[in-house]
């Protein structure tokens, strides 16, 4: 049996408005600060680099589907979530943040 650590996204029109991503925010602080307080930061990037672990993720940061949209916005939101003394970070993102990434890994180091 082959297994894949690609998944298919399909892009969607589901947007959040801003009351669902400060939603999305306050779980996904309490969920990394939960799971890295208990586990570790290698686990926690290991859970993140995990197909079945990022799904997981996103389901219980309250994103009921699982398209490209949930993918950025979780991500987005790990990256405001995240702080310097929990020992993991995200750089980069969409857009024109993809464009800063060596500045932020300056920042992060």
């Amino acid at each position: 049996m082959y297994r894949s650590g690609v998944r298919e996204l399909e892009g969607s029109t589901y947007r959040l408005n801003r009351q669902q991503y400060n939603r999305v925010l306050l779980n996904m602080r309490i969920i990394t600060d939960s799971f890295i307080g208990y586990f570790g930061e290698d686990e926690f990037v290991e859970l993140v680099g995990n197909p079945a672990g990022f799904s997981a993720l996103c389901i219980s940061a309250g994103l009921e589907d699982y398209s490209a949209n949930s993918v950025l916005y979780v991500l987005t939101a790990l990256k405001d979530s995240l702080t310097s003394d929990m020992g993991v970070g995200v750089a980069g993102g969409a857009f024109t943040e993809r464009f800063v990434v060596p500045k932020e890994i300056e920042r992060l180091g």
